[in-house]
């Protein structure tokens, strides 16, 4: 068997882990969605349905259906991630969140105007808060949740910030992990604090008007020690991630966290010798080199291709539902979608490849079954219009 029908055939398998928990009628509409999404140049259900013996209507009730468990499909999600970790390796939880952008459809569940770093100003969008469990070279989405201002939540007690959806998933994931890889939007002293309690690291980005102390003297924004304290000639050039940096480190006392290690970082082009703005990387792991942070902190990055992956291949940002039920259920598909990828890559593949890899493997098995054997050509077409 070659290396395209062996990857359909383990996301065929992964498929059937999850139909366990639907009914028969469910299984079919499940699968032809999430190979849809896979294979469909054309994100929406009516591509999904052109191969399916099922109209388009009965997808759309599917996606909309309050029968069908997606607590359990969840559940099944993270038993097979449970599965593919390693005990016996080094684990992150890395927690983040991005924007599923809408030029139209107002009338969406869940929708709203959030800031956009991207376009300078804001964007009607659904925010997602996300996290997943980076392990080496993989990295596996595990959760994610629907973020509404609290002006557009109906009940005032059904409000969640980012901040406490966070830390409900730390309290849940700090004991499976070994760190928590973080942005400074969700560098909040409590979140540090489990971490620090639970004697487990953390890495993250500090904002410039963070309070710091060093050396018993009082505390100052990072910022004042940047600008005032700092000898700008003791900075020393660091090559990490094939970047030079400038890096000066201070062990201080970050108040209501602990001790901990900051790196005042820049960029640094040493043709030019110019430097870039100064950030302010944190970590209580105080045993580590500056070199050692640097790369850590690296490893949060793999949820921004995750991102980047499912808004260009998967069709994140192609939803066009407008229930609750059904566009949580699109985001939860995805989510699997990905995982699939990442289940049935190679170390040295990206997921994209994988993806494309299992689109010819897809066409192969079909003109195989239908086209090349049978010659039920008519077959053999329907089945193909997902890949149209």
């Amino acid at each position: 068997m070659n290396l395209e029908n062996s990857l359909i055939v383990e996301v065929e398998n992964l498929l059937k882990r999850f139909a366990t928990t639907l009914s028969k009628p469910q299984v079919v509409h499940f699968e032809q969605i999430v190979k849809g999404i896979l294979f469909s140049e054309r994100k929406s259900i009516n591509s999904y349905s052109k191969s399916s013996k099922k109209h388009q209507t009965s997808l759309s009730r599917f996606m909309n259906s309050e029968a069908v468990e997606d607590n359990q499909l969840s559940q099944v999600l993270n038993i097979l991630i449970d599965e593919k970790l390693d005990p016996r390796k080094e684990k992150d939880l890395v927690i983040d969140d991005t924007l599923s952008r809408h030029k139209y459809g107002k009338h969406m569940y869940g929708l709203g105007w959030h800031n956009d770093h991207l376009n300078g100003g804001s964007s009607l969008a659904h925010s997602i808060v996300s996290c997943g469990i980076k392990q080496e070279e993989y990295f596996y989405p595990t959760k994610f949740e629907l973020y509404q201002k609290q002006a557009d939540v109906s009940e005032a007690s059904a409000f969640k910030t980012k901040i406490e959806i966070a830390q409900a998933w730390l309290d849940e994931c700090i004991d499976k992990v070994d760190n928590l890889l973080i942005d400074s939007w969700y560098s909040e002293q409590n979140l540090l604090k489990t971490v620090v309690k639970k004697k487990k690291f953390f890495f993250t980005m500090l904002k410039k008007d963070r309070l710091f102390k060093f050396n018993r003297k009082v505390k100052r924004q990072l910022q004042e020690h940047n600008s005032k304290y700092i000898n700008p000639r003791k900075y020393k050039q660091v090559f990490v991630n094939n970047q030079w940096h400038l890096v000066q480190e201070f062990v201080g006392h970050l108040p209501k966290v602990g001790k901990v290690k900051i790196l005042f970082t820049k960029f640094y082009d040493p043709m030019t010798k110019k430097s870039k703005d100064t950030h302010y990387l944190c970590s209580n792991n105080l045993d580590l080199t500056n070199e050692q942070i640097l790369e850590k902190y690296k490893d949060r990055w793999p949820i921004e291709t995750f991102y980047k992956d499912s808004k260009q291949n998967l069709g994140f940002e192609k939803c066009i539902i407008r229930k609750e039920v059904g566009i949580k259920r699109h985001f939860l598909f995805k989510f699997i979608a990905h995982n699939l990828l990442v289940f049935s890559k190679q170390k040295e593949a990206s997921c994209g490849e994988t993806q494309l890899e299992l689109k010819y493997s897809y066409i192969e098995k079909v003109l195989q079954n239908y086209g090349l054997k049978n010659n039920n050509l008519e077959r053999c077409k329907s089945e193909l219009m997902i890949v149209c």
